[in-house]
């Protein structure tokens, strides 16, 4: 699967995971199964991991995906915090944050995973 997730419901926190090529029809499912999940919480703060993605989305496809975002239903997303370690990827994550600002309380993009940490748990 190109993308995992696993929820901390004590922190609620989930922690996404995107390896390998990650189609929009992934993405699109991903929020289908999330929405879905028993499990969720009903607010999640994210942390969205995308240093191992082969390669960096498309503008309209990072609309596409905050498109997706603003229709989960009975979720709040707190703060989210994407990380990545390449160039290309990190403009794109910069990008989708001006796409997705509206559909969260927070969004940052960093280029470790203890940085994201610290900063969600400011949060």
């Amino acid at each position: 699967m190109p993308i995992t997730y696993e929820i901390d419901p004590t922190r609620s926190l989930i922690r996404t995971t995107c390896s390998g090529p990650v189609r929009l029809p992934d993405v699109i499912a991903h929020f289908d199964v999330l929405q879905r999940d028993p499990n969720r919480p009903d607010r999640l703060d994210v942390l969205l991991d995308l240093r191992d993605m082969a390669a960096p989305p498309e503008a309209p496809q990072l609309q596409a995906v905050a498109d997706r975002v603003s229709l989960m239903e009975g979720l709040v997303f707190g703060a989210c915090a994407i990380v990545t370690n390449s160039e290309s990827m990190f403009g794109m994550a910069r990008m989708f944050e001006v796409f997705a600002r509206p559909y969260f309380a927070a969004l940052k993009t960093f280029r470790d995973v203890a940085s994201a940490e610290q900063w969600l748990e400011s949060f």
